[in-house]
């Protein structure tokens, strides 16, 4: 049985990811859109990018912290780096969503400072296929 901590250490970094996965889909779309629209509604557009990207940031920020505490905690956390190949791919998943996070930010600071572009399209699915198999590799753990 899990000591108390370890679950509640678990709800923080579940209830982070999903702030955090949920403001990234989010923000994908609305660069998505603002991309098409152009100039005009670079204010409503930037307000919106500004707030949506400080959950982004905020989730993301909780989902390390707590992934952190329970990887490092005595009860068993480090155990699971220890022959267990499905979580280093987990982590790898997890940097690529790291790097969406980064090209997201890079995408806003863009906007804000005038330059327009389209965002391309392929973020998105790869973004859902890499939660998708965090998802996998935690819940079955095939190697």
């Amino acid at each position: 049985m899990k000591s108390q901590l370890v679950q509640w250490l678990l709800v923080g970094h579940i209830f982070s990811i999903v702030i955090w996965i949920g403001a990234i889909f989010s923000l994908l779309a609305i660069l998505k859109v603002h991309g098409q629209h152009g100039a005009e509604g670079q204010k409503a557009f930037g307000r919106l990018e500004k707030n949506t990207a400080a959950s982004m940031d905020m989730g993301g920020m909780l989902a390390i912290v707590f992934g952190m505490c329970l990887l490092f905690l005595p009860a068993g956390g480090t155990a699971i780096m220890k022959g267990a190949g499905f979580f280093h791919v987990k982590l790898l998943l997890v940097l690529f969503v790291l790097f969406v996070h980064v090209l997201i930010r890079r995408s806003i600071r863009k906007y804000r400072e005038g330059e327009l572009f389209k965002m391309p399209g392929w973020p998105f699915p790869m973004t859902i296929l890499a939660v998708l198999g965090i998802i996998t590799l935690i819940m079955v753990r095939p190697f």
